[in-house]
């Protein structure tokens, strides 16, 4: 697996999860959680890896870099930052299932957002200029 790779796994995996919550079945809500979160924190750890190995990269996503398209940098801070969103991530997601059920009303307006709010915050950190920022 590249680090291009591993980047779209730990951004798009959490994105995807929060849009998937829209149409599964509610018991499937927390094996898809948790599924998420692991994929999640393996990826983050091969790039961590590969970070620590080969030193920070620019990535242009889909082969067109920045001013037209998306350039995400991996750097040492960077998956610094993503492994804080991570684990401070999985600990508020285990606090909030105790406290916001997926079932109840507040739940199923909650959860989607919080995944999306989870990928859209691992994005942030990986962004290589404002405009993305933005």
């Amino acid at each position: 697996m590249t680090t291009a790779e591993a980047l779209l796994v730990v951004v798009f995996a959490p994105l995807a999860t929060g849009a998937s919550l829209l149409v599964v079945p509610r018991r499937a809500w927390a094996p898809l959680g948790w599924i998420a979160w692991l994929a999640t924190a393996a990826a983050l750890a091969h790039v961590t890896a590969r970070v620590v190995r080969d030193g920070p990269e620019r990535i242009a996503l889909a082969g067109i870099d920045a001013p037209l398209g998306v350039a995400w940098r991996v750097d040492p801070f960077a998956v610094s930052m993503l492994w804080l969103a991570v684990i401070v991530g999985a600990i508020v997601t285990v606090h909030a299932r105790a406290t916001i059920p997926p079932g109840t009303p507040a739940g199923r307006r909650f959860w989607p957002l919080w995944w999306l709010l989870a990928g859209s915050v691992h994005a942030l950190f990986l962004s290589a200029d404002l405009f993305n920022l933005y």
